[in-house]
């Protein structure tokens, strides 16, 4: 897992909980270190250890945890990748070019680097398909950067996001669609 994703839950866990609440988090955990930085790679079963003891600390559900901390860490995401987005995009044009713009520069910048995979198919202007992939079942952290756009682009009253699993949650369909006026 990417260090950016452990320093934005650091961040999520601190200002949800106060500082002193990651350390905490780090020991109840048992993570293989205390220290993360954003630009390497480190194991994914310290981003799980974390997460679930974050849950069990705060008596929170692992979903809504991570669509929380998706939604919380777009403005550090878009602040890093503004380079990669076009002026006139918005929510859905953003999410349509993020595996080949924005993952394709962390793997890039980290090769070791492993996001999700992103096929996006634009059914229309208002209407995309996410067929998201990863053996990491974070597809709520997905779902909660896609809210954090639609905020981002104040368009969250706009925008409806639809989820179908698969196989065993590794692969998730996302609809996401502007809504009718």
């Amino acid at each position: 897992m990417h260090g950016f994703i452990f320093l934005q839950l650091k961040k999520y866990i601190q200002q949800k909980h106060g500082t002193d609440a990651w350390p905490q988090l780090v020991r109840l955990a048992q993570v293989s270190q205390a220290h993360y930085s954003a630009t390497e790679v480190y194991p994914d079963a310290d981003i799980t250890k974390l997460i679930s003891a974050a849950c069990r600390q705060w008596n929170a559900n692992s979903d809504e945890l991570l669509e929380e901390m998706g939604t919380f860490l777009v403005p550090d995401l878009l602040d890093i990748y503004n380079i990669y987005l076009k002026p006139d995009w918005r929510t859905l044009d953003l999410v349509e070019h993020t595996q080949n713009a924005m993952h394709r520069a962390v793997k890039v910048a980290t090769p070791e680097a492993n996001p999700p995979t992103l096929h996006v198919t634009r059914i229309n202007p208002h209407r995309l398909i996410i067929d998201y992939y990863s053996r990491r079942k974070m597809a709520s952290l997905a779902v909660g950067i896609i809210k954090g756009i639609a905020e981002y682009f104040q368009e969250s009253d706009r925008i409806s996001i639809e989820l179908d699993t698969y196989s065993d949650g590794d692969r998730i369909q996302i609809e996401v669609q502007y809504l009718a006026n």
